[in-house]
């Protein structure tokens, strides 16, 4: 469809329609103020013809009164917007802002049902596959536990204490893994740290690291005692006191030592947690335990050489067969009956006999 202008002389010439019927006929003439609906001459289909102006009539100078402006002259295009009605026309809608208003709130997240059971689908199969993942190591941790176990008690049966202290490590680790606290995971623990003491033995005793230090021309070295022992392990058959009036959370306890080296008394000190486990009723307590030397000093008072044991290295005893082989106990029958009902009670203190 075309629009042409009349060539008459009028004033305000009326714009001029063209429109070609279905069955080819051409159809044309002047745009009036209204629509127009005309018949073709030949099918007699009715033809829609727009007015002049498809929008609301609206004076000029009234519009610019309304904003302030100067009204401008109107300038009348010659081509219609469009040959349709004026209603189907449609504003445009940007799309963000149609997303938008049709979730809702901004930055709202809308999860269909169909999302919603695949992402349960995918977490049952994460978790499933966790599961046996985690499955499976516990199975490997327990078996591993299993061989490592008898292989660290073996050597240690046999008296080979660096074999024994590498399989235990392992059971122990083991045991770990696999969150056991039963009472074959505590004996793997308290046979570990066993073979470690007996493993790396001091090769120096306490009262020949005493003498070497207090033999200087210039007064005792307390740091030569560190230096002779290192981080060697002593096993001690002594007893045992509290420092202070009750047992408190950092009790301090006093390990008898009756000598004393270059006319200074000796005394051993300790805050271990497990000379707490003793039964300290009685004033004093008799126990076998095992600990590394931490540091020493000379009381400027009391001229006392005080030997301080790591608290975290000092642990009781249990294992007669071990002391046996290291030469700790003697022929005497006497002694070793006590040295027996020691062990014993010590054992049941660190609940490794089964009741």
């Amino acid at each position: 469809m075309s629009t042409t202008q009349s060539s008459t002389g009028d004033r305000n010439p009326r714009l001029q329609f063209r429109l070609r019927c279905d069955c080819g006929c051409l159809v044309s003439g002047p745009r009036e103020t209204r629509e127009q609906r005309l018949s073709c001459d030949q099918c007699g289909t009715v033809l829609f013809v727009l007015p002049e102006d498809v929008y609301p009539t609206w004076d000029p100078a009234t519009r610019a009164a309304a904003a302030g402006k100067k009204p401008r002259k109107r300038v009348r295009s010659g081509v219609s917007r469009a040959e349709q009605p004026p209603d189907r026309a449609e504003k445009r809608v940007p799309k963000q802002k149609l997303r938008l208003t049709q979730q809702g709130q901004p930055g709202r997240l809308r999860v269909t049902a169909l999302q919603r059971v695949v992402l349960g689908l995918v977490a049952a199969v994460l978790l499933t596959a966790f599961w046996m993942m985690r499955q499976t190591q516990l199975e490997s941790a327990s078996d591993q536990f299993r061989r490592q176990r008898l292989a660290g008690v073996t050597a240690f049966r046999a008296h080979r204490w660096n074999d024994a202290y590498v399989a235990l490590t392992a059971a122990s680790e083991a045991a770990k893994t696999s969150g056991r606290s039963d009472l074959q995971s505590r004996e793997v623990e308290q046979l570990l740290r066993e073979s470690r003491a007996c493993s790396k033995l001091s090769s120096t005793s306490l009262f020949s690291a005493l003498e070497d230090a207090g033999e200087h021309a210039s007064g005792p070295k307390p740091d030569r005692v560190e230096s002779r022992l290192g981080r060697g392990w002593l096993i001690f058959d002594a007893t045992t006191r509290l420092a202070g009036p009750s047992l408190r959370e950092q009790a301090s306890f006093v390990i008898d030592f009756p000598l004393s080296v270059a006319s200074h008394a000796i005394q051993l000190q300790t805050s271990a947690p497990a000379l707490r486990k003793l039964s300290l009723a009685e004033e004093s307590r008799r126990a076998v335990f095992a600990a590394q030397v931490d540091r020493s000093h000379i009381e400027a008072d009391s001229g006392t050489w005080v030997i301080h044991l790591n608290s975290d290295s000092l642990f009781l005893w249990s294992d007669e067969g071990a002391l046996r082989a290291l030469g700790l106990i003697g022929d005497d029958q006497e002694s070793d009956r006590e040295i027996q009902q020691l062990l014993q009670r010590q054992t049941r203190l660190l609940e490794l006999d089964g009741t």
